[in-house]
């Protein structure tokens, strides 16, 4: 190595040790230099990062003492290893039950999702969700509102719109009774700027997390940038979330006198069956069109999701009212789709909902319900007023209102006790929201908006 070393320009031809040391360093700058600078503000694209670090790389080989530059951008990013996220709110006297809030996206009713939860459940095996994807849906859920209602999450003008009212989020009304409320969550939908975290006293998003540069991850980062394979920071991404709500459970359990408090989960790894299978089934690799290998995959990613919802489930006590639902369903080969977000029925909207605490009755429920009334219903569990939609403990077959599509804001339909989708006039969106860059990325990777060329 070293009559390599010496045979190249620079200081490789004084101190090929300093030389190697060197060029290590700078390379490992490259794994972290990127998002550092974006950080800082600098530059709006992985490209100018790269291209940066790239020549703090040139400088690091060709003079020794110029490792300090891709070391103080090193430097700069150790700060942005920790979430950012808003420090957590004191706790104001709330008598009701810890609340556990679990979403997970993309999941069928009939994935099998909370079949195998210990302990005695409600479940509604006609969960229909306010629409058949993320933004919109998620709205609904945590406003108490259908689509009809808000108006937000429906595409215009390049983004989406928010909602046309602030209407009293679940958080917010919890929060005002005194519970701390908290947050843990990805999906680049779920976002501050789109109002998720209204009302949490501290809400992180993976997205966010600046994760510690280690050499386990910088290599799956340049494959993330290179080839668009997850990243191993992505395919972790549920199970650090995970952590961080059983790291949130067991101080709530260590301090019996804090109070009450209201967690939210939202876990992604099902939506990604396409992308990253922790257990692939036969034939699997990332971009696989076969229907059934991308079937076996999907079921592959809800059964590793079920187990994290054990984990989360049997961390609490039987006094604490947890609720499982998801934001969508998801076409898998039926009638040659795949996805969601296009159409209004059944395969887009029906969804798993399981509830189980004090105050709540077990059993199978087979009617339709709304999804949207989830709010209420915790809300009625905990003894929080103040949210729109009806208590699901007392309620009968309904048809519930559906609408907006990932690339229509006219499409709305109500589908019927029986099953029947009937087609509903569109409503007007909220105003437009337009995506930033960095969101706009994110959300390419995941496939819910085209690349832009």
């Amino acid at each position: 190595m070293s009559s390599a070393l010496s045979a190249l320009p620079g200081p490789g031809r004084r101190d090929p040790v300093l030389a190697a040391v060197s060029l290590a360093v700078g390379l490992l700058a490259l794994g972290w230099a990127p998002d550092a600078l974006r950080e800082l503000g600098v530059g709006g694209a992985d490209l100018f990062g790269v291209a940066a670090a790239g020549v703090g790389l040139a400088l690091s080989w060709w003079r020794p003492a110029w490792t300090l530059l891709p070391g103080v951008l090193g430097a700069l990013a150790v700060p942005l290893c920790a979430p950012d996220a808003a420090p957590s709110t004191a706790r104001g006297g709330g008598q009701g039950p810890d609340v556990l809030l679990i979403t997970v996206d993309t999941v069928r009713a009939d994935a099998g999702l909370v079949d195998a939860l210990p302990g005695e459940w409600r479940r509604w095996t006609h969960a229909i969700a306010p629409a058949p994807w993320t933004l919109p849906s998620m709205i609904s859920l945590m406003q108490g509102q259908d689509v009809r209602e808000h108006g937000g999450g429906l595409p215009v003008d390049g983004g989406y719109s928010a909602p046309r009212s602030a209407g009293t989020t679940l958080a917010e009304a919890f929060a005002a009774a005194g519970y701390r409320t908290r947050a843990v969550v990805c999906n680049p939908h779920l976002r501050a700027t789109d109002g998720f975290a209204r009302g949490f006293g501290q809400f992180l998003h993976h997205d966010d997390a600046r994760l510690p540069q280690r050499l386990d991850l910088w290599s799956g980062l340049w494959r993330t940038r290179l080839t668009g394979a997850v990243s191993r920071a992505a395919a972790t991404r549920d199970a650090a979330i995970v952590d961080q709500a059983l790291a949130w459970l067991d101080e709530a359990r260590s301090d019996p006198d804090a109070g009450p408090q209201l967690v939210w989960v939202h876990l992604l790894l099902p939506h990604e069956y396409g992308r990253d299978v922790p257990r692939p089934p036969p034939g699997w690799r990332p971009g696989v069109r076969d229907s059934g290998v991308l079937q076996d995959a999907y079921a592959a990613n809800v059964a590793v999701t079920a187990g994290r919802l054990r984990a989360l489930v049997e961390a609490v006590g039987e006094g604490t009212v947890v609720a499982v639902t998801s934001d969508h369903g998801e076409a898998l080969g039926e009638d040659g789709r795949r996805g969601h977000g296009q159409h209004l029925d059944d395969l887009e909207l029906r969804v798993p909902l399981a509830i189980r605490g004090p105050g709540m009755p077990t059993g199978a429920v087979h009617h339709p319900v709304a999804v949207r009334d989830l709010a209420a219903t915790l809300g009625a569990l905990a003894g929080v007023e103040g949210l729109p939609g009806a208590d699901l403990r007392l309620v009968g077959p309904t048809a519930v209102e559906v609408g907006g599509l990932r690339r229509d804001a006219t499409a709305f339909a109500r589908r019927t006790v029986e099953g029947a989708f009937t087609e509903r006039p569109p409503v007007a969106p909220g105003e437009a929201r337009p995506l930033v860059p960095d969101q706009r990325e994110a959300l390419e990777a995941l496939g819910y908006v085209e690349e832009e060329h």
